[in-house]
């Protein structure tokens, strides 16, 4: 019993489909883990891919780009103005020319940690043996020399300072503005930071408000995030973009959108006024870059200071004050380019912010369980994968393997463009090649060894052609389910449920024998095939199991002859004292699952689907409009050698989608000029209906009417009446809804 059971897991663990599975776990594990190397590998692979993404795909390219200029203390500006940093007294100068230019907002990517020291107090300090007149004329000029005091008198009420936040413990140094909110959740998840370096009090307090500059790069050191909001000591402070657009839009009201996740509390997001911006657990948002570096405009603080060139894009704009240089140090990786300054970035989020009031989410955003559903997407996929790429071909399997890689992609692709929503894509990609590479190599082994194994137990019995013919086409003899275009016929005696209860058990059978028969044989001459009967009716296919490259062609031409041959019956019917009939027919062409299916008692080669269920509502629907036949209009397009005429355009119960339905009439070569020339007139008649042309309409299916009487014109007639009656909407498309089935 042991062995047999020890047996039993060996030929488990050598099935291709259990490998597979475990190739899935050994990487699903580690990536939702992400504390070895293969979760580190994986980590890496999703910030390369996510990057790549972002430059083909950037949902922020087409955004409404706000007026936010950047004023540039730039390599021109250091040549012209002297090293950095400024005096005050020439940031006093460049911050008055902004506001002089009609800014209407200042943000400083700037901070002013330290005290200048006046120049008086140097003199002072550094000249020894001023007489008691001079000491007293320059103690006269210290006022007029505290630039610091001089700063601050030229800040307004529109200007937010900058300042750092930092992890390592250390001496603050500066004044912090007042936070955002205190914080009474001691649990919340927001990034905590331990120390800062701000804005000397005296600049500070004359400022309007102020927010941190900190940005968190990823490992990589590339910057795709940034905190909006962080914590120190109990309070809440916000990003300079985040107060910039709360003090611009005279927001005071702020709230948290947070949820409890392992009795703590995680940010969804926070909304201010209007605005709603989602962000992940610990308050962070994806940037939305709207593109590489210059994507806003940048004035040269020189050129801004000397009041040199275009300066009209400072009117009405939000101004960011910071630096591109490189020697300042604030040139960025972003996912778009290198040497990104740091201060446009800010100018993204600003334009994000203010975009966040839009039907369409301004910020991407990865779920907090983005890779909890992945991994768990993953596990379901490797383990079909496992199963399907087990049973097929070489061949198949690449293209099972490509199919599915190119849904995994295309579907995130969709979600990152049309919903800004960014989901792992590399673990897919890895585990995908993984498990094609594993089966590919595993298929080509099994292939050659059973490629041995059948020549070796046929070879001598038949001839090598054959047993090489047994081999590659051992897959094609098959009942296994497939999707495939093919057409479908619903033919139904009219009014039977009348008709037999006027008959005799003996009569019913044999009305229903004199009329399947011939109409079975005339499915089999157009190479039909019968699917079923069911009391009086039968369903019909084409298409399967043999292809069938004119099925919608052969079925048209099946439904004329039935009618044909219903009208010789009926004389013959006479004859054994049985009622006439009449019949209904229904056609429909389109995508259909069609096979083996069933119990493992009963099966039925058969067919399913929307294009199935529609030709079923075709044939119920012929008795409403007084004809013999009615085609989908799939099955007219793909049968043109018939003359049709367009019966209506309706939309079945259950269904959004309308569909145009026709009635064959005959072979083109076979219809008169007579019949052709009524059809025509019919369809005028359609044109004016749908157009809203009731008099012409009426007028010509009364016509219509009076020369050959037919349901379907007065059907149309007592529509219109009532119709006309009624306030349409513009969108009125002439559809007809049909509630019954």
């Amino acid at each position: 019993m042991a062995i047999t059971n020890v047996r039993a897991v060996q030929r488990l663990i050598l099935r291709p489909w259990f490998l597979g599975m475990l190739i899935t776990f050994s990487i699903t594990g580690p990536y939702v883990m992400q504390h070895d190397t293969l979760g580190v590998l994986l980590k890496r692979l999703d910030f390369v891919i996510f990057d790549l993404r972002y430059r083909w795909i950037n949902p922020a390219e087409s955004a409404y780009r706000h007026p936010i200029v950047i004023v540039d203390v730039d390599e021109k500006s250091l040549k012209k103005e002297g090293r950095w940093p400024w005096s005050r007294a020439l940031m006093r100068d460049l911050l008055v020319s902004v506001y002089d230019a009609g800014a209407v907002m200042v943000g400083m990517d700037i901070v002013f940690a330290e005290a200048q020291r006046n120049p008086v107090d140097t003199i002072l300090s550094e000249v020894q043996g001023l007489d008691p007149e001079m000491i007293k004329m320059l103690g006269a000029l210290r006022s007029a020399t505290a630039w610091d005091n001089a700063l601050a008198s030229s800040l307004r009420d529109d200007t937010i300072l900058g300042y750092f936040f930092y992890h390592q413990e250390g001496a603050e140094s500066g004044m912090l503005p007042a936070p955002l909110q205190e914080i009474t959740d001691k649990q919340l998840a927001v990034t905590r930071v331990d120390s800062y370096s701000a804005n000397i009090p005296i600049i500070q307090r004359a400022a309007l408000s102020a927010g941190y500059l900190t940005v968190l790069p990823d490992s990589d050191g590339i910057i795709r995030r940034a905190p909006m909001v962080l914590q120190y000591q109990g309070g809440l402070y916000a990003s300079l973009a985040l107060e910039m657009v709360r003090q611009f839009i005279f927001s005071e009201q702020f709230t948290l959108m947070t949820a409890m996740q392992h009795e703590a509390a995680v940010m969804e997001g926070f909304r201010f006024d209007r605005y709603t911006v989602p962000t992940d657990a610990v308050g962070q948002v994806i940037i939305p870059y709207v593109g590489a570096k210059g994507s806003f405009p940048y004035l040269s603080a020189t050129d801004v200071l000397r009041q040199a060139g275009d300066l009209t894009a400072l009117d009405g704009a939000i101004v960011l004050i910071g630096t591109s240089a490189w020697g300042l140090g604030d040139l960025k990786t972003v996912p778009l380019s290198t040497q990104y300054p740091g201060v446009e970035v800010h100018a993204n989020l600003i334009n994000g912010l203010l975009n966040s009031q839009s039907g369409k989410p301004a910020f991407p955003l990865r779920p907090d369980l983005a890779e909890y559903i992945t991994a768990v997407i993953m596990f379901v996929t490797g383990c079909l994968l496992s199963v399907a790429l087990s049973r097929v071909s070489p061949v198949y399997l690449i293209t099972i393997s490509v199919v599915v890689l190119s849904g995994v992609v295309g579907f995130n692709i969709y979600l990152w463009s049309a919903h800004g929503l960014d989901f792992p894509l590399a673990p897919h990609l890895l585990l995908t090649m993984v498990l094609t590479t594993y089966f590919f190599s595993d298929s080509m082994l099994r292939e050659n060894f059973q490629r041995i194994f059948i020549k070796k137990m046929f070879g001598q019995y038949v001839p090598p052609a054959h047993v090489d013919k047994m081999i590659s086409s051992r897959e094609h003899f098959s009942f296994a389910g497939e999707s495939k275009m093919m057409t479908v016929m619903f033919c139904d005696i009219r009014n039977f449920t009348s008709i037999s209860e006027g008959l005799t058990a003996a009569d019913l059978k044999v009305l229903l024998n004199q009329f399947f028969t011939p109409i079975t044989h005339i499915i089999f001459d157009n190479e039909g095939t019968v699917d079923k009967y069911v009391g009086d009716m039968v369903m019909a296919f084409w298409g399967a199991p043999l292809d069938d490259a004119i099925h919608a062609e052969h079925s048209v031409r099946t439904g004329l002859q039935m009618l044909n041959k219903v009208n010789d019956l009926r004389p013959e019917f006479v004859k054994l004292g049985l009622p006439e009939i009449s019949i209904g027919i229904g056609i429909n062409t389109g995508l259909m699952n069609v096979g083996d299916m069933g119990s493992e008692y009963r099966r039925a080669y058969t067919v399913l689907g929307d294009a199935v269920n529609l030709g079923s509502r075709l044939e119920s629907v012929t008795k409403f409009y007084g004809v013999e036949f009615l085609v989908g209009e799939q099955t007219q397009l793909w049968a043109s050698t018939f003359h049709y005429r367009l019966v209506d355009r309706i939309r079945v119960k259950g269904k959004t989608e309308p569909v145009t339905v026709y009635e064959p009439i005959g072979e083109i070569d076979e219809i008169d000029s007579v019949r052709v020339e009524q059809i025509a007139r019919f369809h005028m008649a359609l044109f004016y209906y749908y157009y809203q042309q009731w008099d012409k309409a009426l007028n010509a299916l009364v016509l219509l009417n009076k020369e050959a009487p037919e349901k379907l014109f007065t059907l149309y007639q007592e529509r219109i009446n009532r119709l006309r009656t009624q306030h349409l909407p513009a969108e009125w498309d002439g559809v007809f809804d049909h509630e019954n089935k």
